[in-house]
């Protein structure tokens, strides 16, 4: 008849009682029935149990990986060896095995290869923005001295998103500090109005969002309400109750000269209406008449919520 014991440590690992038999290689009725071992996903057939399998084969199995899968959902990750026992005549008279739960380190490697991925996707998305701000800001016909300073404010806008972002590992950005972050460096204090719930939108909105605000900020310090010394700049936000509900932001100058809607192509079309509009299902209005300008994005909040964690 098979049997094994096993110390208090197996006993708590695979969580039976000391009057319990551990092998759950034995029979029905014999072996505990409170978890399966798994390989890969897959149950392990019994000979293929490194104790039984060193017992019946005379070998050592060596640095075998597996996962007890319990009743109540909960999975734990094993790892160990098992050594054939010999008696005198030198006849496999049975085998131990030597287990540890690896299973946080697994977790810690699993959500390790999860950061380096995200990572890696975020900075080849980042890579792609800055290749499209050169592609559009370097065609135009502008003379090079205001290209290459277009494109540095352009940078600077993106970076002060990024660092908000990395300070929420890249999912989680407050709106609040996003608007503050972003429209705070121009230097023109109560002459843009901030107001909004506390909202916190996903990094890939809020990396989109930073750059719109830094481009309305930019195009109203150059021909805007913000070029004369009486403009003023409202940011406002909220959610609203549409069906699956959204996320309401509006910028409305006031106090400025007239102005003219600048050509459809562009950087600032791609950041304030074609970022939006794709990747996030938003629909965007900017309109410009003597009043001043205004832009409004109604985003779906399911597109704007950051993921769950």
């Amino acid at each position: 008849a098979e049997e094994m014991t096993g110390n208090s440590y197996c006993r708590a690992l695979l969580r039976v009682s000391a009057e319990a038999s551990v092998a759950r290689s034995a029979p029905p009725g014999v072996r505990p029935e409170n978890f399966e071992v798994l390989r890969n996903g897959k149950p392990v057939a019994r000979d293929e149990l490194p104790v039984r399998r060193a017992a019946i084969t005379g070998r050592p199995v060596h640095d075998v990986e597996m996962e007890l899968a319990f009743v109540d959902g909960d999975r734990r990750t094993i790892f160990g060896s098992a050594a054939p026992l010999f008696d005198r005549g030198g006849a496999v008279r049975g085998s131990v095995g030597a287990f540890v739960d690896i299973t946080e380190r697994k977790r810690a490697e699993q959500r390790a290869a999860a950061v380096t991925g995200e990572m890696a996707h975020r900075l080849a998305n980042l890579l792609g923005v800055v290749q499209a701000m050169a592609n559009i800001t370097f065609r135009s016909g502008a003379p090079q001295e205001q290209k290459l300073e277009a494109f540095e404010r352009r940078l600077q806008g993106l970076g002060r998103s990024v660092r908000l972002m990395t300070r929420g590992d890249w999912d989680r950005v407050p709106l609040d500090g996003l608007a503050h972050t972003g429209l705070d460096l121009f230097g023109l204090g109560d002459r843009i109005a901030i107001e909004g719930p506390a909202v916190t939108v996903s990094g890939g909105l809020g990396q989109s969002i930073g750059m719109a605000l830094h481009e309305l900020a930019t195009n109203a310090l150059k021909y805007g309400a913000l070029s004369v010394p009486g403009g003023r700049v409202s940011l406002r936000w909220r959610e609203t109750a549409n069906p699956g509900g959204a996320l309401e932001l509006e910028w409305t100058e006031s106090g400025g000269p007239p102005v003219e809607a600048p050509p459809s192509t562009g950087f600032g079309k791609v950041v304030l209406r074609d970022m939006l509009a794709q990747q996030f299902g938003a629909t965007v209005t900017h309109e410009f008449d003597r009043a001043g300008v205004r832009w409004r994005a109604v985003i779906p909040l399911e597109a704007a919520q950051p993921p769950k964690s």
